[in-house]
């Protein structure tokens, strides 16, 4: 089957609704660990300049925020020269790892050294997670299922993803400090990096 045959079987047909893309395990893997992921990323972001100004100041941190933003840049470029050529799954798994590392980094050491280089890690994961999904329902999916496939995914994970800073700052008010809310981000990324390399099946295409 050459290239137009496998973009028409693709095409044909219609699209998977939304329950029946719930119901298809290698859909709610990715799903699952992007909510768990962003919920974790989204959280940190929102407390990160609570979480450095004791020890970096307010101008510090907010230098941290500025080169956390700038090794974002550089992520999103790193990952976008490499993703055609790697699985995209195992990228997500890695992005998540180095997320995991800077969370290690953070709470390990409270040196400005120590803490900016735990925001530079972080940093190179941040913006990732939101591409990467469809990057990965291009590769799993057929085409017609890839805009409601893709739309649910952003529906559902921006939904759990809006509740994490309000958990982190109950879990911060809660100890007097944010070492628990680091530590259960880093549980969450270390999950999501374990779903994401859950396989799926192989892909079919209708005929």
């Amino acid at each position: 089957m050459g290239d137009e045959d496998v973009a028409q079987a693709e095409l044909a047909g219609e699209p998977m609704s939304r329950r029946a893309l719930l119901g298809t395990p290698r859909y709610l893997t990715m799903v699952g660990a992007f909510s768990i992921g962003l919920l974790a990323q989204i959280s940190f972001i929102a407390h990160q300049a609570a979480f450095l100004e004791p020890t970096l100041g307010l101008k510090g941190a907010g230098w941290a925020l500025s080169v956390t933003a700038l090794s974002a840049v550089v992520g999103r470029l790193a990952v976008g020269a490499v993703i055609d050529h790697v699985d995209r799954r195992l990228a997500t798994a890695a992005n998540l790892a180095v997320q995991v590392v800077s969370m290690i980094v953070l709470l390990s050491t409270t040196s400005v050294a120590g803490l900016y280089l735990g925001c530079i890690l972080f940093g190179f994961g941040v913006g990732n997670l939101i591409t990467l999904p469809g990057l990965i329902v291009q590769q799993e999916f057929p085409r017609r299922d890839f805009a409601r496939a893709v739309s649910l995914n952003v529906a559902v994970t921006q939904l759990v993803a809006a509740v994490g800073p309000y958990l982190l700052g109950v879990m911060h008010d809660l100890s007097g400090n944010y070492r628990s809310s680091l530590i259960a981000c880093l549980v969450l990324q270390v999950a999501a990096a374990l779903l994401i390399l859950m396989r799926p099946s192989p892909r079919t295409i209708d005929a």
